[in-house]
């Protein structure tokens, strides 16, 4: 699928506009303005494409100024304190240029090479002293990323309640929003008479609010994390962390018993289309961590989807609620224990807090199987992590540094020897631990490599 890419370059450095990054409402109407004309098709086409991901500075220094305009509203003599008024704004100094990206289909290039020409007209965005040049490419395939200078910005995908304390909302373009420009420039031009001045109250620009979220806090994965409770009258069950595999095994069976007759059955048994392996459930097992004595026996998991899958976390969370959830041992048939919720001081402040945390660096708990055949020496394997934490959806532009390990990078690691694989899946499966430092903190829970829907390449932010 191609790419349209738009970016703006403050030509004097500087960007005075409320908001930042500046929003795709903004850059729409700066078009507008330059070419001086709404309705052309490819404003058209412009207006629908939806909310664009977004590169840019994260947070770029700002300076006070005081500007002084001359009195229009009270007229004074000339040379008197009453003559001019001042006018203090907040302006932001910008040293690398705004870039939007949006994912078009084939057929759209006529269009977007007319947006192309006319983006070349414009002249300012933001206020009228914020001069800026805007020029673009189409791109067959692009893989935006964080980079030293400026932060990948994406448009969230999940409801607003999940995260109202993080990221910034954009005003975006919808259908009607050129219509609406025209109508506000129009009115705006009606508002000098020759019998009064009047300054009319005018709505904004019809568009829609997007919240967006950088990289480093959007949210790859929801979770509904579950606890392991004994059946009446039985020991409180866990099990040994090489077991991971075999305990995946049960989550999933347990999934599937309870969403198996509904549309979300062939989702909760991780039997994804081709043309989208990740549209599916993952079912991991979270061994205890978090203290040098912890015996990192599995007494926890969690069930990750994607936020556009979320619904089908919440007809799981129903089952939960009603006691459906049975985990049911793979070779006995027999009932081990029941799946419960987990209390919330667990997942601020117990073992789950150390997987759904933020961090600047996150280190293996179980190993990575890392996604090739092949890792015949360190070169390839750390090629082989790159493309682990892309296929996560993790922004490789935060990375800074990846370490990798035959051998448990913490002391009450389990060696690699001690997991439990498939039987025809272990002789062809590099593992890997690994650590991973990043530029800024994300967010958990991150799960990387072949095996993350099913537990292996589990990453906790750091113990140390």
């Amino acid at each position: 699928m191609p790419h349209f890419v738009l970016e703006a370059r403050f030509i004097a450095e500087r960007y005075g506009g409320l908001e930042w990054p500046p929003a795709p409402m903004r850059l729409l109407q700066a078009i507008v303005a330059g070419c001086r004309n709404h309705d052309l098709a490819g404003l058209r086409w412009l207006e629908t494409l939806g909310a664009p991901d977004i590169l840019a500075e994260p947070d770029p220094p700002s300076s006070h100024v005081r500007t002084w305009v001359p009195n229009n509203t009270e007229r004074g003599t000339p040379g008197t304190p009453n003559e001019k008024t001042s006018r203090d704004r907040n302006v932001r100094r910008i040293a690398h240029p705004v870039t939007y990206i949006w994912r078009i289909e084939d057929h759209d290039g006529a269009h977007a090479q007319e947006v192309l020409s006319l983006a070349s007209n414009v002249h300012t965005l933001g206020t009228g002293q914020d001069m800026c040049a805007v020029n673009g490419f189409l791109i067959p395939a692009l893989e935006p990323s964080s980079d030293d200078s400026r932060l990948w910005w994406r448009p969230s995908k999940l409801p607003e309640g999940w995260i109202a304390e993080r990221g910034i909302t954009l005003r975006v373009p919808i259908a009607g929003s050129l219509d609406s420009v025209r109508q506000r420039h129009e009115a705006s031009l009606q508002r000098f008479r020759a019998d009064a001045f009047v300054s009319p109250v005018l709505p904004p620009a019809n568009h829609c609010a997007v919240k967006y979220l950088s990289s480093h806090e959007m949210p790859r994965m929801v979770g509904l994390p579950v606890r392991f409770a004994a059946m009446s009258g039985s020991t409180s069950p866990s099990w040994h962390m090489g077991d991971t595999v075999r305990v995946a095994g049960m989550l999933r069976h347990a999934a599937i018993q309870a969403l198996g007759g509904s549309i979300w059955g062939a989702w909760a048994s991780g039997h994804a289309p081709e043309s989208d392996l990740d549209a599916r459930l993952s079912w991991v097992p979270l061994p205890s961590i978090g203290h040098r004595n912890v015996d990192r026996r599995i007494r926890r998991a969690v069930f990750l989807a994607r936020p556009s899958e979320q619904a089908g976390l919440i007809a799981l969370q129903q089952a939960l609620l009603q006691d459906r959830l049975r985990v049911t041992d793979e070779a006995s048939g027999e009932i081990k224990a029941t799946l419960c919720p987990v209390d919330s001081a667990d997942q601020s402040t117990g073992v789950l807090s150390r997987y759904l945390a933020e961090g600047t660096v996150w280190q293996s708990v179980t190993p990575v199987a890392l996604p090739g055949d092949f890792a015949t020496d360190e070169k390839r394997v750390l090629k082989l992590i790159r493309k682990a934490l892309r296929e996560a959806q993790i922004d490789l532009g935060l990375v800074k540094a990846i370490v990798s390990s035959r051998v448990p990078l913490h002391a009450h690691d389990l060696p690699i020897s001690a997991f439990k694989l498939k039987a025809w899946k272990a002789h062809a499966v590099p593992l890997r631990h690994v650590r991973i430092e990043f530029s800024r903190p994300v967010r958990g829970p991150i799960a990387i490599g072949r095996g993350r829907h099913f537990g292996l390449g589990l990453l906790c932010a750091d113990r140390e």
